[in-house]
């Protein structure tokens, strides 16, 4: 009967050491991922945000841009004499029309964009703390 018995010898404190600075290392780099990948979450919610916020601020300048042309057909109706517009609906009131709508849907845009924006959560003080 074979008596071969393997020899095992005891890690040294050297080895143990470096096997130990090693993990820490992989730790580190593990936690440099983590916070990398939260912080480019964040980035891209607040980007979402702001789009859908511009969206909505460039749509109330586009009616606030009709709100003014409406002023400007409200003076020529007031100045034009009685019964030279033949439409239903005169032009300055049609231009207030559409700016109300616009300020309307620009305003909820905006709006939207700013209540997502706040709502992204910052990354915790102990993921900051920690890299």
């Amino acid at each position: 009967m074979p008596t071969d018995v393997e020899y095992s010898p005891e890690p040294t404190a050297t080895s143990r050491v470096k096997d130990i600075l090693g993990d820490l290392q992989h730790l580190a780099t593990l936690q440099f991922q983590l916070t990398r990948r939260e912080i480019e979450e964040e980035i891209r919610q607040r980007s979402k945000a702001a789009a859908v916020m511009a969206l909505g601020i460039g749509i109330l300048l586009i009616g606030a841009a009709m709100l003014c042309l409406s002023g400007v057909h409200w003076l020529h109706w007031m100045t034009s004499p009685r019964g030279t517009d033949a439409a239903w609906l005169s032009l300055w009131a049609c231009h207030a029309a559409v700016a109300a709508t616009l300020g309307m849907i620009g305003g909820i845009l905006a709006i939207v964009g700013r209540s997502q924006f706040r709502s992204v959560k910052p990354r915790p003080d102990s993921t900051i703390e920690t890299t």
